[in-house]
C-alpha cells in the first residue's frame, strides 16, 4: 500500500524578502526553500536608514511571492 505524500507551504513576509518552505507533513522534513528579495527594498525606496525608517511597499508582497518562489 502506497502512502500519498502530503505537503504544507509556509510563507514568511520579512523586512527585505519573502521566504517560503515546502515541508513533508508526515516526516516534518523540509523539502525545498526559496527566498525572493523585494525590488523596492533593494533599491532603498521607502527606506531612510538615517532615520532608522524601514518600510515595504504592499505591491512587493503581492508581486514577489507568486512570481519567483521556486519551490
Amino acid at each position: 500500500m502506497s502512502i500519498k505524500r502530503k505537503y504544507v507551504i509556509g510563507v514568511d513576509f520579512g523586512t527585505s524578502s519573502v521566504r517560503a518552505i515546502l515541508t513533508d507533513v508526515h516526516t516534518g522534513k523540509e523539502k525545498a526553500a526559496s527566498e525572493c528579495f523585494y525590488p523596492k527594498w533593494k533599491e532603498s525606496r521607502f527606506c531612510d536608514a538615517s532615520k532608522n525608517q524601514f518600510r515595504q511597499h504592499p505591491l512587493d508582497h503581492i508581486y514577489r511571492m507568486p512570481k519567483n518562489a521556486q519551490i
